[in-house]
């Protein structure tokens, strides 16, 4: 039967306890994300066109792709598409989108917050707010959550 030498102990739990220090600091895996923002100062002309990402390693990469995802958004015309901007990239946190469905209305608005309920509850508020009329037709339109937000 082997036994462990005191050193060999000492060895192995001093590799244990570096390998579980660097583990809980290391920064999460995934953890960025991004929206971006298209509008004229006419919504209900223009319309509006709308980009978010999750997932991604980096906020470089997470904000380049909700560019791209802004940039194709279908529903609004170009002009409403070139003005697309980046308007916040975020980590461990979740986005979401809320909107009034029927074209050629003014309602919508989009929240970052550290919960779905919270970023789903203000872009609902927010949409509500720029609805006027229309304000009870909004709905969540989209959402998503990044890293360990839920």
């Amino acid at each position: 039967m082997t036994s462990f030498s005191a050193r060999t102990f000492s060895v192995c739990a001093f590799v244990f306890f570096a390998f579980a220090l660097v583990v809980a600091h290391a920064p999460s895996a995934l953890a960025s994300g991004a929206l971006a923002v298209g509008q004229t100062g006419n919504v209900t002309k223009d319309g509006i066109a709308m980009g978010w990402t999750t997932g991604y390693a980096d906020p470089k990469g997470a904000e380049a792709a909700a560019m791209k995802h802004c940039l194709n958004f279908k529903d609004a015309p170009e002009k409403t598409r070139k003005r697309c901007k980046v308007v916040r990239a975020f980590e461990d946190q979740c986005v979401a989108i809320a909107l009034d469905p029927k074209a050629g209305t003014p309602g919508y608005g989009y929240a970052i917050r550290a919960t779905m309920t919270e970023a789903k509850d203000e872009a609902m508020s927010r949409c509500r707010e720029t609805g006027g009329n229309r304000a009870k037709f909004c709905v969540d339109s989209d959402s998503g959550c990044d890293g360990k937000a839920k």
